[in-house]
């Protein structure tokens, strides 16, 4: 199999990517290989993106990519087998600037589970975490979590360790008017609760609400 990055570690004769694993592999020492799946090297040719992963917008891939090729890769990406290769579960963004750099293969933990709940619970945690999501991607997912799998504001939350407010304040999200959908990609508005506020007004006050957006795209 074809390495990372054929530059040389002189101090112990390994290859980058080598050190990377090695790193991620004491790191991960203190748990049990049936938590974290089996560390490996994929070919990025038999790793497919998720459809429905809730990030929708892949941004920012020629600065992560410089970032990687200036440190390496901190943390692989994670996969769950399928029959065709390998789809990611998290990491997408890291896996479309490993293509960017002109790489053939990238650290991937093989996760050992395909519960789609779990998967999509992983993918909200792991993209919000390392870059703010758009807002109504994370309705979106959260909706999908409360209606597919049949779960209630607080098991949703427990999931994500976040609180109660923090979930039905993104829920509400769904329902908003187009209009304000529209602002908040025009205006940037990632704030939550000013999108909701800014809903709940258009209800009550249209014409109050439309003169308020007219400000915000000032």
């Amino acid at each position: 199999m074809s390495i990372i990055d054929r530059k040389k570690n002189h101090r112990n004769n390994k290859t980058v990517s080598d050190v990377t694993i090695d790193r991620i592999k004491a790191q991960s020492s203190s748990f049990s290989s049936n938590d974290l799946g089996d560390l490996v090297e994929l070919p990025l040719s038999k790793i497919i993106p998720d459809p429905n992963q809730p990030r929708k917008d892949i941004k920012n891939i020629e600065s992560l990519a410089q970032t990687i090729k200036e440190n390496e890769l901190i943390q692989p990406i994670s996969v769950r087998k399928v029959d065709n290769g390998y789809m990611i579960i998290a990491g997408e963004r890291r896996y479309h600037a490993f293509k960017y750099l002109g790489r053939d293969t990238i650290p991937c933990i093989i996760k050992p589970h395909n519960d789609d709940k779990e998967i999509l619970v992983l993918q909200l945690l792991e993209n919000d975490q390392r870059e703010q999501m758009n807002p109504f991607d994370v309705s979106e997912a959260i909706n999908q979590l409360a209606v597919r799998d049949e779960l209630n504001v607080s098991e949703i939350a427990k999931k994500l360790g976040v609180s109660k407010d923090w979930v039905s304040t993104r829920k509400q999200l769904k329902t908003v008017d187009h209009k304000i959908k529209e602002l908040s990609i025009e205006a940037n508005i990632q704030d939550v609760r000013t999108l909701v506020d800014l809903n709940r007004l258009n209800n009550v006050d249209p014409e109050s609400a439309d003169k308020l957006m007219k400000k915000f795209r000032k």
